[in-house]
Parts: C-alpha cells; sequence; structure tokens
C-alpha cells in the first residue's frame, strides 16, 4: 500500500494506492498539477505517471538510505529534492542544485501541554523508532536508569514506540501507539531524536537528543549548532555514555524548579522552531515554482 501528494495547490487530498495503474487512474480523475513522493516505495509509480502525464515530480527523503545508488533515475526525473534534514541532503551530492532542506514540522495544537503539579512523581520517556545503530541510544538509557535507581531514586519510565530486541527492564514498555499525546502530556523528560522528540517537546518535555550518540538537552544552541535534532551514525554524535545520561537525569530529579522552567523553555522552543506551518509554507513555495508558467 503506498501513497502520494497530488497537488492542485488549493485543495491537496490523500489517496491511497497499490499499483501504478491506480496511481495514474487517480491522476485521471483529479487532473493534479504536481506529484509530490514520500516514500521509496512509491519512487517507481511516482516515476511513471510523473511522465506518462508531463507532471512535475517532488520527492521529500526522510531516511539516510542511499537512494543515489537504488533510485538513480527518480532523482533525475525529480524537478525538486526536499530533505527533512542535512544528513538526508548528503545522500544525493550529484542532485545538491536542486535539493532544499525543510525540517519535519508538527501539529503544535495538538501536541500541547496540560497542567503539571511539581509534586507529581518524576517521569521520563524514550520516544521514537529506532533500529540497528539507533537503538544503541536507547539501550544505554536502559542501564542509565539502573544507576539513578541504585541511588534510591523513585521514577516512572515509558518506552514509547518500537525498537529491535534490547533490554528495557527498566521501562514500562508502551509499544506503539496511535495517539501519544495523553502520555506526553503526563511525563517531564523525553529522550529521542527527529519527529518524536519534537512532539514530546512541544508537550512540554524537557528534550534530550538521543539516538546513535547523545547530543545532550535540546536548547536553543544546540539547534543552532546543529542545524538539526536528528541522531543519525552520519553526525557522529558524543557516545551515549549511561553514567553521563544519569546525571543529566539526577539534575532534574533533584531539584523541580529547575525542571519547571526547562519544561517551559522546552514549549517555547517548539513554538518558535517546530511549527508546521514552517514546513508547509516551505513546501508551498516549490510547489508554486515547479506549477506556475
Amino acid at each position: 500500500m503506498c501513497w502520494t501528494w497530488l497537488s492542485r495547490l488549493d485543495n491537496v487530498p490523500v489517496f491511497y494506492y497499490t499499483t501504478t495503474a491506480d496511481l495514474a487512474l487517480i491522476c485521471e480523475r483529479l487532473e493534479p498539477q504536481l506529484i509530490h513522493s514520500h516514500s521509496p516505495h512509491c519512487f517507481n509509480s511516482s516515476v511513471t505517471v510523473s511522465i506518462n502525464y508531463c507532471l512535475p515530480l517532488v520527492i521529500t527523503l526522510h531516511s539516510t538510505l542511499w537512494v543515489e545508488e537504488l533510485y538513480p533515475l527518480t532523482l533525475l526525473m525529480a524537478k525538486k529534492i526536499i530533505a527533512v534534514g542535512p544528513a538526508q541532503a548528503r545522500v544525493v551530492p550529484k542532485f545538491q542544485s536542486k535539493t532544499v532542506v525543510i525540517p519535519n514540522g508538527i501539529d503544535l495544537a495538538r501536541f500541547r501541554p496540560k497542567r503539571r503539579f511539581l509534586r507529581s512523581k518524576f517521569k521520563l520517556c524514550w520516544f521514537g523508532r529506532v533500529h540497528g545503530e539507533m537503538a544503541m541510544g536507547a539501550e544505554s538509557l536502559n542501564r542509565a536508569l539502573a544507576i539513578v535507581r541504585g541511588h534510591g531514586i523513585y521514577l516512572e519510565a515509558y518506552f514509547l514506540g518500537n525498537a529491535p530486541p534490547i533490554p528495557k527492564e527498566q521501562f514500562i514498555d508502551l509499544g506503539w501507539l496511535d495517539d501519544p499525546v495523553s502520555v506526553l502530556q503526563r511525563t517531564h523528560v523525553v529522550f529521542g531524536h527527529g519527529r518524536a522528540l519534537r512532539e514530546a517537546m512541544a508537550c512540554g518535555n524537557v528534550g534530550f537528543l538521543l539516538g546513535a550518540g547523545y547530543g545532550g538537552r535540546v536548547t536553543r544552541e544546540l539547534i543552532g549548532e546543529l542545524q538539526h535534532l536528528d541522531a543519525f551514525p552520519q553526525y557522529h554524535l558524543a557516545q551515549a555514555r549511561p553514567e553521563r545520561l544519569a546525571s543529566d537525569i539526577l539534575e532534574f530529579v533533584e531539584s523541580r524548579r529547575v525542571l519547571s522552567q526547562f519544561q517551559k523553555e522546552a514549549r517555547q522552543i517548539a513554538l518558535d522552531y517546530f511549527d508546521v506551518q514552517l514546513m508547509v509554507k516551505g513546501t508551498l513555495s516549490i510547489y508554486e515554482q515547479e506549477t506556475l508558467p
């Protein structure tokens, strides 16, 4: 099952399809001005229909998959390539002239805080979907929680998302939830990267960048330095040492006033940097460039 955007600029419906013929029928029905493909699963069908119907093709790269080797025709045919971060942009070095970075945005009305009481139990979570090297951070966080609890500290820790079989005995494993908002509104601190980290910070969680390495607490300075919130191996972040993670957790357990201050800061960072409207504005600008005569 695949999906793709078929843009008329004034209205952007979403349809699901299974074959290239299905996509062609959708194009005949809607008469779109542009095709925007978000997944390698859709690239081949999108290219075929783009050629057959003389439609400009835009693609978005969400992962660091080496697409230059796997999908050279798609990259050649695309009028524009959107990368959600610098690492994604770097996997297409031959096509930098038509690549633009537009970070993922989130719905700040949906992902928002609820009032918290400082006397409530300290809660943290790991949030996201990871595999391979990206799961190393989550494993280190599990070990860090054992260190924190070894100090006689009581806290609740949730594993929200999915990962390969790694030790999770220090977590309450919630698995993947279609609607994580209620959990994120109950926790105080989150570890993760990418869209998941943005969503959790928008709900008022102090954010820590963790995946294949550790970037520490997310601040305006960190965003300005890194220009992303991903923790892919390509970014060569510092090793996620359990002792360092435990130290950062203990800082907030021991000072609820600091915790409250940084929670408010996390929400404000989300408002300033993560608004989905920033992503929409950048994407629509590309649509207009590629469809106006």
